[in-house]
């Protein structure tokens, strides 16, 4: 498993940006997520596919939308 020079597993890496960018706005891109990390937009996107199929995060456009951006899921 990959992990940071803090010894954080990769999903938590990503998951403590994308959660931490969701703090300030919202909802955020894959995009903006691969600009907060040292991750590449493959990896980045893996988690948050993760996150979303494990209900953490809910996608807001339709799926394969090139302006897709990702929330906190509705509980």
């Amino acid at each position: 498993m990959s992990r940071t020079e803090q010894g954080r597993p990769t999903r938590a890496t990503v998951e403590a940006t994308v959660l931490s960018m969701l703090e300030e706005r919202g909802s955020v891109s894959a995009r903006k997520v691969v600009g907060g990390t040292d991750k590449s937009k493959a990896t980045v996107i893996k988690h948050i596919n993760e996150m979303v199929a494990d209900g953490t995060l809910e996608t807001t456009e339709p799926a394969g939308s090139t302006k897709q951006r990702y929330r906190l899921a509705s509980k």
